[in-house]
């Protein structure tokens, strides 16, 4: 719930309430603020339903560019030798853990990968 719905519920519930002796008044009442906190309540779903929707077309662009990356890249990688898999494997390891802390790096908020 942001600031503008708090106010809104606020303005909502500090209108002054016509008292009548009619049953019929209550029922209203309550009909009346339900009503107004249930179309806030959409609206506000409505906003955080297309954040959401916009995210997740982030991430699948992010999944195909991650994937047209990786192609790439296997097209120019040499393959290894049989022989040399421990070795190479023991290297693609520490590459892959430095290109982990950088990315970390990165994300906890330092402007440069390293």
């Amino acid at each position: 719930m942001d600031l503008e719905e708090l106010y809104a519920i606020r303005d909502e519930l500090s209108q002054p309430i016509e008292v009548t002796r009619r049953a019929a008044a209550r029922p209203r009442l309550i009909h009346r603020l339900l009503a107004g906190t249930e179309t806030r309540l959409a609206a506000d779903l409505d906003r955080h339903l297309a954040e959401v929707t916009a995210l997740g077309d982030a991430i699948r662009r992010l999944e195909a560019m991650l994937d047209r990356q990786y192609v790439g890249l296997m097209l120019y990688l040499p393959d290894v030798a049989d022989e040399l898999h421990d070795d190479q494997a023991k290297v693609a390891l520490r590459r892959y853990e430095a290109w982990r802390r950088a990315v970390e790096k990165l994300l906890d908020g330092g402007n440069k990968a390293s």
